[in-house]
């Protein structure tokens, strides 16, 4: 046998045996990989239990945050519309100094008289629901000329006032509720 063709049958025999010891290798090494990885590993995604687990904390997230996200909005809309009333007090304050004699006055007379700029809309309805009523009368507790400013709304009792109330006295009271 010629000596080239002895080391081709040897070099052919040796990279086989040599490349199938690498794919045993390998076999083995992905074998040994799998039992070795612990079983979390090995599947993929999330089961139900986890998903259902998952679901019930953002159901408590929620059942914790949305009822105080309802009252400080409550809140911020009562205190708007207490603003409303302040506004409508000192533009009425100004109107009476110079129509001291008028008895019924309304927000569309402070609007029209500009004294304000627009009539101002209650926050939690978006409409224009206040009232001005006299109420110092002879005999009242009230000093002659005392007005009442109150929102006719009854969209409030989530911040925790009575139909009505908020109510502004001329004197600077803020009243919100009946008590």
């Amino acid at each position: 046998m010629p000596v080239a063709l002895y080391f081709t049958k040897y070099n052919a025999t040796v990279m086989k045996a040599k490349y199938q010891s690498a794919v045993i290798k390998a076999q083995y090494q992905e074998k040994e990989k799998f039992i070795m990885m612990p079983p979390t590993y090995r599947r993929r995604g999330f089961t139900l239990v986890e998903m259902m687990i998952v679901i019930a904390i953002i159901g408590v997230i929620a059942s914790i945050a949305v009822p105080s996200f309802m009252r400080s909005r409550a809140e911020g809309q009562l205190t708007g519309c207490v603003q409303n009333l302040k506004a409508i007090d000192t533009a009425l304050e100004t109107y009476l100094i110079r129509h001291p004699a008028t008895s019924d006055i309304t927000v569309e007379m402070l609007v029209d008289a500009e004294y304000l700029k627009a009539a101002p809309k209650c926050p939690s309805t978006g409409t224009c629901c206040y009232s001005i009523t006299p109420c110092g009368k002879p005999g009242s507790q009230m000093p002659y000329g005392a007005y009442a400013l109150k929102c006719e709304s009854n969209a409030h009792k989530a911040a925790g006032c009575d139909n009505g109330y908020p109510k502004l006295v001329t004197n600077g009271d803020i009243y919100y509720t009946k008590n």
